[in-house]
């Protein structure tokens, strides 16, 4: 009856070893899917400031309508580096104006006019580009994300077919045990029933 215990045996470790290696697989698996988990929350603030950016400069475009652009419009003259910089060229030409001692001319108020509005362009530029580069932000981390994902789902795939080899690896073992067992039971059947005695 040696032949029904190492068949057994043969079962037994089989079946141990495949559980084991579908275990690390689903270990793995597991330890893959919090990394992509945290990495994901981890840029997210990027990627939610970066839409928020882009939605801003929609509206100073007038493609979410034209109450956002309006909106937009007022936020930036309310920005404190818009107002610095007008206020300062403002004082500048008030400055001037007074040392000529024109102040209230119609040259005066001409010039406070354009450097009025020299500022909003300079400006409107500037303020518009830090929308556009936190923009950009986001879109480079919705591109990592995107990245992360299809290299994070491969290496799923790969441990989920490990342990599905694993497994089917343990079934095999347990038939090749089976196997065994029948034919060395047979074997010694048949060598009994010869004559040929046990051995």
């Amino acid at each position: 009856m040696p032949f029904l215990i190492s068949g057994l045996v043969s079962w037994i470790s089989g079946s141990e070893a495949a559980d084991a290696q579908k275990d690390a697989s689903n270990a793995a698996l597991a330890n893959e899917r919090a990394m992509f988990d945290t990495t994901r929350a981890d840029l997210a603030p990027y990627r939610d400031t970066g839409t928020s950016a882009l939605t801003k400069y929609a509206d100073s475009l007038g493609l979410n309508g034209n109450a956002a652009r309006d909106q937009f419009r007022t936020d930036f003259r309310a920005d404190p580096g818009y107002q610095y910089a007008f206020d300062e060229g403002q004082r500048a030409v008030q400055g001037s104006a007074a040392a000529r001692s024109g102040l209230l001319s119609g040259g005066a108020l001409r010039a406070l006019q354009r450097t009025g509005q020299g500022m909003a362009d300079q400006q409107y530029g500037s303020y518009l580009d830090r929308f556009s580069n936190l923009a950009n932000m986001g879109q480079n981390s919705a591109a990592m994300t995107g990245q992360l994902s299809n290299a994070s789902a491969g290496r799923q795939g790969g441990y989920i077919n490990d342990a599905g080899a694993a497994q089917a690896g343990g079934y095999l073992a347990q038939g090749q045990a089976v196997n065994g067992a029948i034919t060395n039971m047979l074997k010694t059947a048949g060598q009994l029933i010869g004559g040929g005695g046990y051995g």
